[in-house]
């Protein structure tokens, strides 16, 4: 059995959202803004949204319909909440507007972010990205926190057509780095991150920033701002 070393490790690849960079849950959000707009419980809007979601991705990521982009499925989610709940007047481009703006202005870079990345580029390493976003999204994100310099490879699951743990996104990432897997670590925070980087080989780091605990905490209660 390989053992990953300091000696043998020549690339990092990182998920985004919940190891690099932090935000307020996404569905509160959304579903705050239309809580303003509707007057329609933001509570219900978000269990409606996430349910919806869930769903949807599941679907995709089983590979039981042909893909689609975190974006459509999120207005297919927004549009399906829209018509259980009865909430008029609200634009289907509403949801794409809303999605656009978390992801590009409410996102903040981990203190401890730049200080690793710093530190593995120091020590000689490539660094990467593989995450289940769209990358139109991404690219605007990674710009505005000034990442883009330290990353030899991004890939996202819109390139690919393809959601982790789909082996496809990791070996695509894998190639365009022209990197072995024996020789690359990936840092996640989910079992799909784990499951998709070690089915191939790839040596693979669960980061637990807490996250997780804060989430099932914060959906048990309702709140008048944005914590999930």
């Amino acid at each position: 059995m390989w053992e990953l070393t300091m000696g043998n490790l020549q690339m990092v690849f990182f998920d985004m959202g919940g190891v690099l960079v932090r935000s307020m849950p996404l569905f509160s959000y959304i579903a705050n803004r239309i809580e303003g707009e509707s007057h329609v419980d933001a509570e219900l809007v978000r269990t409606s949204l996430v349910d919806h979601f869930n769903e949807k991705l599941k679907i995709v990521r089983n590979l039981l319909v042909e893909f689609k982009d975190v974006k459509d499925l999120f207005e297919e989610s927004f549009s399906e909440t829209m018509r259980v709940l009865q909430i008029g007047g609200i634009p289907p481009r509403r949801a794409s507007e809303l999605y656009e703006k978390f992801f590009i202005d409410h996102v903040k870079l981990y203190p401890d972010t730049l200080p690793c990345l710093e530190a593995l580029r120091n020590l000689g390493i490539r660094l990467g990205i593989i995450s289940d976003a769209d990358w139109d999204v991404l690219e605007v994100e990674i710009e505005r926190l000034g990442l883009m310099g330290f990353f030899d490879v991004i890939i996202t699951s819109s390139m690919v057509k393809a959601y982790k743990p789909n082996p496809k996104i990791f070996l695509v990432a894998l190639s365009k780095a022209s990197c072995l897997a024996e020789n690359s670590a990936y840092v996640g925070d989910s079992d799909v991150d784990v499951i998709g980087s070690k089915k191939i080989g790839m040596f693979s780091v669960l980061l637990d920033r807490g996250r997780r605990r804060y989430l099932e905490k914060s959906a048990r209660k309702q709140t008048s701002s944005p914590t999930i």
